[in-house]
């Protein structure tokens, strides 16, 4: 019976001692997405596709959703727009999204200046740090390629933004 009690007060204490050096290290949290390594080139020109590349890690491999929010001087914050990964795409992620001009008339995006803020959410509700990506936009500009090899060319989805002319489409044409 003593043998019995002294074996389960050391398993007991060895229990305790690994919930307790679990909590110590972190074992057991949520953790939250984190943001490697990314690149979006700082100059576009108003009739290119920008792409913004990033790689991006989560330790309980379960990613959801890429957020992204463009200000603009003169025009504002755009609405959030939310890109869901793709499955497979939970744990590791290296490849780009992208933020089109189509819709508007491109040249009127000339010497526009924009700033997008993106954040990786998992399925716990946590969040990466936000990696913010300024950029000008200007017809004499050329979009400068990410280093080489650096990042997956894989396509992860569109930035759901439509741009627009900071000073108002309405100073276009005039009603008089």
């Amino acid at each position: 019976m003593y043998k019995n009690l002294m074996i389960s007060i050391f398993l007991f204490v060895l229990f305790l001692g690994g919930v307790t050096l679990g909590s110590a290290t972190g074992q057991g949290q949520n953790v939250a997405p984190m943001v490697r390594d990314s690149f979006a080139a700082k100059q576009i020109n108003p009739f290119e596709t920008w792409k913004v590349y990033f790689t991006v890690a989560d330790p309980d491999g379960d990613m959801q959703s890429v957020f992204a929010i463009v200000d603009q001087p003169g025009a504002g914050q755009y609405p959030l727009s939310i890109t869901r990964l793709k499955r497979g795409n939970q744990k590791e992620i290296s490849g780009y999204i992208y933020l089109t001009n189509f819709g508007v008339d491109s040249a009127l995006l000339n010497f526009t200046d924009l700033t997008l803020t993106i954040w990786v959410r998992d399925q716990s509700g946590n969040f990466s740090e936000p990696v913010r990506f300024p950029v000008s936009i200007n017809t004499r500009y050329t979009q400068e390629p990410p280093p080489a090899g650096e990042f997956v060319q894989e396509d992860l989805g569109p930035i759901m933004i439509r741009l627009r002319p900071s000073w108002g489409s309405a100073q276009l044409w005039p009603t008089e």
